[in-house]
């Protein structure tokens, strides 16, 4: 079926959608897509997802939305049978849809205090890659997983300007940004 990337029935997953950026992209995608095309919100702080669920609601009474607690950090819950029980749970059929879109919006900072030749704290430096590189990685091969046979994949990973020009002292995150730049251009060239 043809027509352009707002007229079709869409599920749409939002990672990172509690507040700031994600929660506006779900509130702008909400008002964009047609009726009867659903939301999937997920982020760590499931009363902000609520909020953000009950203002689209209200805004876009024709769009489904439902929010599961999700944390990106945690690999376990990025695999393909999380994925699928998230979806399962939300009553939501991938195959109803003409197009299937995730917006990749989770991410950390890691510790921006210090320069690169200052970091010694692995714990920091390993959550931030398991949000910013890793997991997004794993949801974007369960998010597939769950959507194939869908007539439309689209992935979309929100980055910054720190992916084309870094920032001192932000080497934590510009590293995860150049990760996620360098997954999405891979995923275009062999999937969209």
């Amino acid at each position: 079926m043809s027509g352009t990337f707002f007229s079709k029935k869409t599920f749409c997953i939002v990672t990172g959608a509690s507040q700031g950026y994600g929660a506006s992209l779900a509130e702008k995608f909400a008002s964009l897509l047609p009726a009867n095309s659903a939301l999937l919100l997920l982020a760590r702080n499931a009363e902000k997802l609520k909020g953000v669920t009950e203002k689209i609601h209200y805004q876009s009474p024709n769009v489904r939305v439902h929010f599961h607690k999700f944390d990106q950090s945690v690999l376990k819950e990025c695999s393909t049978e999380n994925l699928r029980t998230i979806i399962n749970k939300s009553n939501i059929s991938p195959s109803d849809f003409e197009q299937c879109i995730i917006i990749h919006n989770a991410g950390v900072i890691g510790d921006v205090t210090k320069f690169t030749l200052q970091i010694k704290d692995a714990e920091i430096l390993d959550h931030a890659m398991k949000v910013n590189v890793t997991g997004a990685i794993l949801v974007n091969t369960a998010f597939m997983e769950c959507c194939a046979g869908t007539e439309s994949m689209v992935i979309i990973n929100v980055s910054s300007r720190a992916a084309i020009k870094p920032l001192s002292s932000w080497s934590i995150y510009c590293a995860g940004t150049l990760g996620i730049i360098d997954i999405y251009f891979d995923i275009k060239k062999n999937y969209i």
